[in-house]
Formats: C-alpha cells, sequence, structure tokens
C-alpha cells in the first residue's frame, strides 16, 4: 500500500507543483527552475522545522483566507452583474448539453453522458475512500477523542472552502462571457483573467487580484507539505530499521529521507514532462482500484486477513491494468469498448479477491479480533 500511495502522491504532487511554478514565476518574473528550486526548498524546510500542531494551525488560516477570497470574488461578481445578466450569459455561451449543463460544468466539459460514463463517476468516490484513508491521522483508532475534534474542525473548513469555490468555479462562464478559457488554462489562470474582467487593470486592481492568487497559491503550498510530509512518512515506514532507529541517528535519518525526496520531487518535475490531468485520473484510478476494497474491508469486515489484503490489492491492480490498457475488444480496451471505467471493476474484483481470500486462509487470531472490535466499538 504503502508503495502505491508514494507513486501515487509523488506524481500528483509533481503535477500540481508544476503549475504552482509557472504561476509564481509569471508573477514574479523569475525563470521557471528558480521559482522551483524556492518552492520545493521551502517544503524540504518546512517539512523539516515546522511540527504538525504549528502545520494544523497554518493550515487552518490559509483555509479561512481561502474562504474570504472566495466569498470576497463571489460578492464582488453579484455586485457588478445582476442574475439575469448571469443566466443571459449562461444562455448566450451556447454550452453542450441542454438541460444537463451543471453536470457538464462539473464533470464532462459538455461531452454526452452515456449509462457507462454515469457508472464510472462512482470512481470518484472510491478514490475518496482509497486516498484519504491513507492519511495519518485521518482514521487513528489510538486517540478517538483528538481525532473526533480534529475532524470536526476539518469539516467546516473544507467543506467551506470546497462549497466556495465550487460556487466561484461555476460563475467563470458568464463572467467572462463572451471571452472563453481555452483548455489548457490551469485555474490561477482563470481567476487572473475573471478578477480582470471584474476589477479592470488599475494599480488597485493590480494589488487585489495579486493578493487573492498568492492566497490561493499558498493554499496549495500547504496541502503540497501534507503531501511532502506523507510521502517521507511513509517512505521511513517500509524499511524496519529506520523505524527502529532512535536518537541522533533517527533525526539525520529524518532529515536525509525529506531532503532525498524533495530532490527526487525537484528533478522530475524539471525534467520529466507528461499531461498532468491525465497523470492525475490514471493515478486516482490505481489508487481507487488497488487500495478501497482492501481499506474498507479493514474497518468493516470483521475476518478480513492480511493474505486477503494483499490478494484484493495486486487483483485490483491487474484488473485495472487489463480493463484499461490491454486490447481485448476490436484492437481496443473494455473500458473504452463499455465506457465504463477500469476503478469501478477493479474495486469490484478486489473486493470479491479480498473477501474471498480471506474467507479461505487462516483466519485472524482472538487477539486481532479483539482490536477490530475496540475499533467498531470506538466508532460507535
Amino acid at each position: 500500500m504503502s508503495v502505491i500511495w508514494i507513486v501515487t502522491l509523488g506524481l500528483i504532487l509533481v503535477s500540481v507543483l508544476k503549475v504552482i511554478v509557472s504561476v509564481v514565476a509569471y508573477f514574479m518574473d523569475m525563470p521557471e527552475s528558480i521559482s522551483l528550486a524556492i518552492i520545493v526548498s521551502f517544503l524540504i524546510l518546512a517539512t523539516i522545522l515546522v511540527d504538525n500542531k504549528l502545520m494544523g494551525i497554518i493550515k487552518t488560516i490559509v483555509f479561512i483566507m481561502v474562504i474570504i477570497v472566495c466569498l470576497t470574488m463571489i460578492g464582488l461578481v453579484f455586485y457588478r452583474m445582476d442574475a439575469r445578466e448571469i443566466l443571459d450569459n449562461y444562455r448566450r455561451s451556447r454550452l453542450a448539453g441542454g438541460t444537463s449543463i451543471y453536470l457538464n460544468i462539473l464533470y464532462y466539459d459538455g461531452k454526452t453522458v452515456d449509462i457507462g460514463s454515469a457508472i464510472s463517476m462512482t470512481g470518484v468516490g472510491l478514490g475518496c475512500i482509497a486516498m484519504p484513508l491513507m492519511y495519518k491521522g485521518v482514521l487513528n483508532i489510538r486517540d478517538i477523542k483528538e481525532l473526533d475534534v480534529g475532524r470536526i474542525w476539518a469539516v467546516i473548513f473544507e467543506g467551506f472552502t470546497i462549497l466556495s469555490s465550487c460556487i466561484l468555479a461555476l460563475l467563470v462562464v458568464p463572467v467572462l462571457y463572451p471571452e472563453k478559457a481555452w483548455a489548457n488554462m490551469n485555474s490561477f489562470q482563470v481567476y487572473n483573467l475573471m478578477l480582470k474582467k471584474l476589477l479592470g487593470t488599475g494599480t488597485y486592481a493590480y494589488v487585489f487580484r495579486f493578493a487573492a492568487l498568492m492566497v490561493f497559491i499558498a493554499a496549495v503550498v500547504v496541502m503540497l507539505e501534507s503531501f511532502m510530509r506523507n510521502i517521507c512518512e511513509h517512505i521511513r515506514g517500509l524499511v524496519p530499521a529506520i523505524s527502529r532507529a532512535g536518537g541522533i541517528a533517527k533525526l539525520l535519518i529524518d532529515i536525509g529521507v525529506v531532503v532525498l525526496t524533495g530532490c527526487c520531487v525537484f528533478l522530475v518535475a524539471e525534467f520529466v514532462e507528461f499531461n498532468r490531468e491525465h497523470m492525475i485520473a490514471e493515478n486516482w484510478g490505481l489508487c481507487a482500484a488497488a487500495l478501497a476494497a482492501p481499506l474498507f474491508c479493514t474497518l468493516t469486515y470483521r475476518h478480513a486477513t492480511g493474505k486477503g489484503m494483499y490478494a484484493g490489492i495486486i487483483a485490483g491492480i491487474l484488473t485495472f491494468v487489463m480493463w484499461k490498457y490491454l486490447p481485448f475488444v476490436n484492437g481496443g480496451s473494455l473500458a473504452a469498448y463499455s465506457g465504463i471505467s477500469g476503478d469501478v471493476v477493479g474495486f469490484a474484483v478486489s473486493l470479491l479477491f479480498t473477501i474471498g481470500v480471506s474467507v479461505c486462509t487462516q483466519k485472524n487470531t482472538e487477539e486481532e479480533l479483539k482490536i477490530f472490535d475496540r475499533m467498531r466499538a470506538d466508532q460507535a
């Protein structure tokens, strides 16, 4: 699980990092390589020097700032435009989809949504099962009271952030009309264009636009620091000798892992070119296919065994690869033929193998069952 998670999270980190680097380089008028080096250095230092408690406070402050900026921009839209103008601009934009306009904006960008595509949307939900559960502290049964408090605050701030940013995203089309965002624009470029349309190009407008975009960048950098920290924790956990080290040796190993991880991130971001959106989508799907079912069974199925977990992970990976990439039907993949994505099929097969192998292999010990029962009692 850790290897899959390290690769998946690392590629997402690099993908998002390259977007941030281009934005910072544009506003600071510096080469992208220097911008990349500065941001990676910041991530390394923050991971080494800032403890989890302080970083939690920083994240809370940044979430609040993002909410304020989003609500300010939403208020600015309705100050500059009335509801009738907004709806008229939606109509004039002639977005594909007719009555399914909002579905198309949020998911498929105007493509026809068929049955297979609708089923594939559940892959997003499966990814949501697999991804957060790998985060240390999201589900920590040893300290359930502290977890509950942290979860409540996370839901409040992240929920408001997601809600306000989604509302803002839906207002991009009518604000930009008759201009349009082109296919390869990132969200920072879109919001920069949106603010220019609302505020003009004066000095004060530039200051507000710069401040708003810096808040969004800060939010993403904080997220990248969480990714970096999580990757390093999993790398340390892969080698038992590292976990058992203590004192100065442990400190030096921890610093070395962070620095090495940062150097790898820099080299991949600087010298490897790939389609960011495609890579993130593919890795999210692989994570859902490989990890969602085993992790789900860990929390809900009392008789899930270690061998069942391994079988589910391997079956999910193989199914995802075969369904997504191998030419089984008329020279094309089963995913292309059916319209059903590999993460959904991979999850189903992984779930069957996890349960099936668990049933057929050696049962859990009484001590293991007691741990599971205690976890369920704490959740209740």
